[in-house]
């Protein structure tokens, strides 16, 4: 059956379900209502009437008028975990008002009450799972794919196309972009901080692009960093485990005075080389020392600014596999990569009023790279503004710009050559979105888009419409419609990969196929519809599901070869050109399932599911990529248990199941982990941990091009302690 068709006939069959179990739960939340306590009331507007409480229940919106429904007071829409603040899904902003004690201005959205697919990492999750970067941190969110490909290299992806330049993700911390323009991707072992210092990490499965522009595809992954005012005092971790010989930090948060706070810190680890599928030794291991700041300062009653930066410097290496001109015709280097970097952010926040604020953000990020194959330095610097403000009772408008220069310096070789070697490019952008109140705290219809300039694909525009009903304070429906565009890379355009070199016989010469860049590929479109139900029965247990269907358009493919032409550098050879191409369309669609239980005071459940399927279709007479397919699982699964056994002792337990990955021969795994963590007085605490405790190794990814060893996840333990004061 046809992928559209069966979404279709889904969707059309589970809505009625859906609206049956909205009504069926509403006397179970009715009766929470009545066991909660109650609600604080808002203060009605002078020369306004009382309003008088209601319980509105979900039949009822399509049976009262629009002017009795606009009288229904305001409830949070869940509650517990629902609460969870999360800014990227409104790119509202946690500005706190002059008056002590005031809510936030124009506050940002929580889970429970966001209009898509969110998931939020907490800094409770971020400390209990017991891992140790942020590319593991993610492993228990639904609808992310995770894989290590060696010590220092992850795939990261949501809603498939997973590798290891997964370039529909856009991932950003604290404003700050960390994709890169080169391959379209992100460098995990360059993006790193302080774990301890991370508030939350909000990641939303479907397009964000309405509000974060192009390359927002497929998800958006946020990292919020904590204020300064919320890390004071001296804190300090060391420790070491059978993959690291060691690892530590040091961070000092302190005030000059009441209105400005500030930190500083260093982070240093180092992490051994890892084992190849046949048990022969890597060459992936990975060190870096990484220091930083962050100052927060009120600068007036209503403004406040925030500067933070850092520097770093590192190594990591691989075991690469290259083509040559000289017999053998390949070659196996262990490489060393030597990276190095830093950036500049500040960021302006006004408050105009309660309901208004706007804000101004620029930042500066240089990074250095020097590989076997290719070498590049590059500076981005971004200028960002926005501005939120309401029009009347029932519109919450919200508008910005933004403008980004980037530019490179490439160092080339014979298997990987960029041309020019030096590129700047520009990237105009604005947005505008409405949220339209159609029942004040009930019912939302929210609509916008983007309109951006690229020197890649010249005009882009990424509308999205959204719908929120909360029908009662424990239950929320959302659907959206989007459209998104991932615009062409650096190497989309201007590479030249030389795949493998094929020994003289057949032709008289070395025959080389290469990969080349394609000036006039346009940009990859994706249409993306998506609905979800989050529903709290009681304060305790909470369940969030989100569907989707997604249609995408002009897929990097690869063209059919053209005739052979003669190289005479460095020696002479055969170049057989095989182009980019954008013959590649297809659908992915699944089911992404998360929830919580507060089994006790003392205990905490989380667990998520995902099941995904991806269908891709090439043109007739082309080489497209349909192998894809098989590159992400089609089903997941964690289960994560937080204990409190005694009030100084912790007991942490992760369970996760990955399903095989066809086109890359990586069979299922299902990895355990664990963690006591022991405090037996305030400002000293000693974890030892456990990772990967059902079996000694597994694979969980492979890289083909460049060819790259890949080398299992071992079974680890690990410890440490960490002091504050």
């Amino acid at each position: 059956m046809n992928a559209r068709i069966l979404f279709t006939t889904v969707r059309m069959a589970l809505w009625p379900a859906l609206l049956a179990g909205l009504a069926a739960l509403q006397p179970a939340a009715a009766q929470e209502r009545a066991d909660a306590p109650p609600a604080v009331a808002q203060a009605p507007k002078e020369g306004e009437p009382e309003k008088k409480d209601a319980s509105l229940r979900p039949e009822d919106v399509f049976k009262l008028p629009l002017e009795q429904l606009g009288n229904v007071p305001a409830r949070a829409p869940a509650t517990g975990s629902f609460q969870t603040p999360v800014s990227s899904v409104t790119r509202s902003l946690d500005i706190p008002l002059p008056t002590a004690g005031a809510a936030p201005a124009a506050p940002s959205a929580t889970v429970g009450a966001s209009p898509a697919a969110v998931y939020v990492i907490t800094a409770e999750d971020i400390e209990r799972s017991g891992q140790r970067t942020i590319p593991d941190l993610l492993r228990m969110v639904p609808g992310l794919e995770v894989a290590r490909i060696d010590a220092n290299k992850w795939a990261v992806s949501s809603r498939g196309f997973n590798n290891r330049f997964a370039n529909k993700l856009l991932v950003q911390m604290d404003g700050r972009t960390l994709y890169t323009p080169l391959f379209a991707g992100v460098f995990w072992d360059e993006r790193d901080t302080l774990l301890a210092d991370i508030q939350r990490i909000e990641v939303i499965r479907g397009p964000g692009a309405t509000l974060w522009g192009s390359n927002a595809v497929n998800g958006i992954i946020s990292i919020v960093t904590k204020p300064a005012s919320e890390t004071q005092g001296w804190l300090m971790e060391g420790g070491s485990a059978t993959d690291q010989s060691a690892q530590g930090f040091i961070r000092y948060g302190g005030q000059v005075n009441k209105d400005l706070h500030y930190r500083w810190y260093l982070k240093y680890f180092d992490w051994d080389n890892g084992y190849g599928p046949q048990g022969q030794p890597g060459f992936d291991g990975w060190d870096q020392l990484r220091g930083g700041f962050r100052m927060d300062w009120k600068v007036s009653d209503d403004g406040s600014l925030m500067v933070q930066g850092d520097l770093f410097q590192g190594r990591l290496g691989d075991t690469l596999t290259t083509p040559t001109l000289a017999p053998p015709f390949t070659q196996t280097v262990d490489e060393q990569i030597d990276i190095g970097g830093g950036f500049f952010l500040a960021r302006y926040d006004h408050v105009l009023s309660k309901e208004s604020n706007l804000s101004l953000r620029f930042f500066y990020d240089r990074t250095h790279r020097s590989e076997f194959m290719v070498g590049e330095d590059r500076d981005i610097l971004d200028l960002d503004f926005q501005h939120r403000f309401p029009i009347g009772e029932r519109h919450d408008l919200i508008y910005g710009w933004n403008y980004r220069y980037t530019t490179d310096g490439i160092r080339n070789s014979f298997g990987i050559e960029f041309d020019p070697r030096a590129r700047g490019d520009h990237q105009f952008s604005c947005f505008v979105q409405d949220d339209v109140a159609l029942v004040k705290d009930r019912l939302h219809f929210i609509f916008g888009s983007k309109f951006e300039y690229n020197d890649y694909t010249g005009f882009e525009m990424q509308p999205s419409t959204r719908l929120l009903w909360t029908p009662s304070e424990r239950q929320t429906v959302w659907g959206a419609i989007s459209r998104a565009v991932r615009i062409p890379s650096r190497a989309d355009e201007n590479i030249r990969v030389a795949v493998e070199a094929i020994p003289p016989g057949v032709a008289p010469l070395p025959l080389v196929p290469t990969f080349l860049g394609n000036p006039t590929l346009p940009a990859e479109t994706v249409i993306a519809y998506e609905a979800g139900y989050r529903v709290s029965p009681t304060e305790k247990f909470q369940i969030d599901l989100a569907a989707f269907f997604n249609d995408y358009d002009d897929l990097r493919s690869i063209a059919p070869p053209g005739p052979p032409i003669l190289q005479t550098s460095p020696f002479p050879y055969l170049l057989l050109p095989i182009p980019f191409g954008d013959q590649l369309y297809g659908e992915t669609y699944g089911v992404e399932l998360a929830a919580s239980w507060q089994v006790a005071e003392y205990w905490k459940l989380h667990a998520g599911y995902t099941w995904l399927q991806v269908q891709l279709h090439a043109e007739p007479g082309t080489f497209a990529r349909e192998a894809e397919e098989g590159t992400s699982p089609h089903n997941q699964f964690n289960l994560r248990s937080y204990l409190d056994l005694t009030p100084t002792i912790k007991f942490d337990t992760g369970l996760y199941y990955v399903d095989n990955l066809p086109a890359l021969n990586i069979p299922h795994y299902l990895r355990l982990d664990a963690r006591i963590a022991w405090q037996p007085r305030s400002g000293f605490e000693a974890v030892l941990g456990f990772q990967n405790l059902l079996d000694p190794r597994h694979l969980e990814f492979r890289q083909e091009f460049p060819n790259i060893l890949s080398t299992e996840a071992e079974r680890v333990v690990y410890g440490f302690v960490r002091l504050k004061y």
